[in-house]
């Protein structure tokens, strides 16, 4: 994974939604693939690991501005791991 230490600031309209979310009212993106026959879920998470530089974003966390003076920055998370955002579940 890439390290740098570059930022860039949030939209004021990604910050409304993350002042607006609460603990029982996440507003997060999520998505569902369906696979048919099987699908080794080590061959999606490289295949998916594979992609992020393309991606930089997903690589970044909010972190608030100093003082709540400003809008958020993204920043790069020193500890990202992919395995915190892409999990499998077998559904019978």
């Amino acid at each position: 994974m890439q390290s740098h230490q570059q930022s860039d600031r949030l939209s004021w309209g990604d910050t409304v939604f993350l002042h607006l979310e609460r603990e029982g009212m996440p507003l997060n993106v999520a998505s569902i693939c369906i696979f048919e026959g099987e699908v080794l879920f080590e061959d999606c998470l490289q295949f998916i690991e594979s992609k992020l530089p393309l991606l930089p974003r997903y690589l970044k966390r909010v972190v608030p501005a100093p003082f709540a003076l400003g809008l958020p920055s993204w920043e790069y998370d020193p500890e990202f791991d992919l395995r915190r955002h892409v999990r499998e579940v077998t559904l019978k």
